[in-house]
């Protein structure tokens, strides 16, 4: 009950700041759009309220088997832009093909997940990448942080009862700003929350958030200007060398994933 009150009276303090239910409805609204033009343009990876793999990042052949790594998220995921750079990043270091596939829907939470990971396992992964706080902290959404642990860890047992030998990476992205960063209050407690499930579980966690802060303000809002999405390229130039590291840097050592 205090998490729900507390949850309750945080919502009605933004509406308020945002002007009230009309406020609300632009934010929603906004985000609405911006789903559609996803599913116009494809970037979104939605098709008639479908999902669908975004081309993978490859890398042409080399010696050995192929990497084969799963991005599992959001719009964060699905619109990112950076896996490319990622299967890039991966090939040079591992002197073999690298593929990246992606798993992801614009708007999706964590609700969304738990019904998708029959899709991932089926593309075989040696890795997977995941990220589902960024919508369940959006209030509208009506996502408990409590709601939001339950969902996770079932994500992370699921992977790993369909993947036993996958390696499961849960990520923090980018920060948030603006009206889109002002509708998650709460934001940081819901990373938290992954990452503990991630700690508890065994598995790793990668936090992008400081290579992103480490810009300027002027250089990470010309990078993120809608407050939310990286431009595909920044995205790509920040987070695929960390992502590329934290997967291999230690295979790139001693030869052994």
């Amino acid at each position: 009950m205090a998490e729900l009150r507390t949850f309750l009276s945080a919502a009605l303090l933004l509406l308020a700041t945002l002007g009230g239910a009309l406020a609300q409805a632009t934010v929603t609204g906004s985000e609405n759009r911006m789903e559609r033009e996803n599913a116009r343009t494809g970037d979104g990876r939605t098709v008639d309220g479908r999902t669908e793999e975004a081309p993978a990042g490859e890398v042409p052949a080399g010696e050995g088997p192929a990497l084969r790594v799963v991005t599992f998220g959001t719009s964060l995921t699905a619109r990112g832009g950076w896996q490319p750079a990622l299967a890039q990043a991966l090939g040079a270091c591992l002197g073999r093909p690298a593929i990246v596939e992606t798993v992801a829907q614009s708007g999706a939470t964590s609700d969304w997940a738990l019904g998708q990971m029959d899709r991932v396992a089926a593309l075989k992964p040696d890795v997977v990448l995941v990220e589902f706080y960024a919508n369940d902290a959006a209030i509208h959404r009506f996502i408990s942080q409590s709601h939001s642990a339950r969902n996770i860890a079932a994500i992370l047992d699921g992977l790993h009862r369909r993947l036993p030998h996958a390696r499961v990476i849960v990520m923090a992205m980018n920060p948030m700003a603006g009206m889109r960063g002002m509708v998650r209050p709460f934001i940081d407690g819901y990373i938290q929350i992954h990452r503990a499930a991630a700690a508890e579980k065994g598995f790793e966690f990668i936090d992008f958030r400081p290579d992103w802060m480490a810009l300027s303000q002027a250089a990470r809002h010309a990078a993120i200007p809608d407050g939310v999405h990286p431009l595909p390229e920044a995205a790509a130039r920040i987070m695929a060398p960390r992502a590329a590291e934290a997967i291999a840097s230690k295979t790139c050592r001693d030869g052994k994933l």
